[in-house]
C-alpha cells in the first residue's frame, strides 16, 4: 500500500496480490486543503478468494463521507483512468 505521494494514483493486480499505490489524503491535517475527493480500498476475504473494490470518499471541511451519484462516479472514473496503464487493475472485473 503506497502512500507518500498525497495524490490518488492507481491500483492494479499484480501476481496474486493487489498494490495500491496511493489513496491520497485521508483526514490529513497537514496541508490548508480542507476539502477534497480521496477513497478507501476494500478487501472483502470470501470462500471464492478475496474481493477489491474501490470506495470513493469525500473530504468537506475535515469529514468524510463516502460519494454517491455524480460525485461517484468522478472520482471512480479518476481511479479507472490512473489503473489502467497497468495490465490487470481491480477495475477490470469489477462492478
Amino acid at each position: 500500500m503506497g502512500h507518500h505521494p498525497h495524490v490518488l494514483q492507481g491500483i492494479e493486480r499484480y501476481g496474486r496480490g493487489v498494490i495500491a499505490y496511493s489513496l491520497g489524503n485521508f483526514i490529513f491535517g497537514g496541508n490548508e486543503r480542507d476539502t477534497y475527493s480521496t477513497g478507501m480500498f476494500e478487501i472483502r476475504l470470501g470462500a471464492r478468494g478475496p474481493e477489491y473494490a474501490f470506495i470513493p470518499v469525500g473530504i468537506e471541511r475535515w469529514r468524510a463521507s463516502i460519494l454517491t451519484g455524480g460525485d461517484s462516479l468522478k472520482v471512480t472514473g479518476s481511479m479507472r483512468r490512473l489503473s489502467s496503464k497497468f495490465p490487470k487493475s481491480i477495475f477490470n472485473n469489477q462492478e
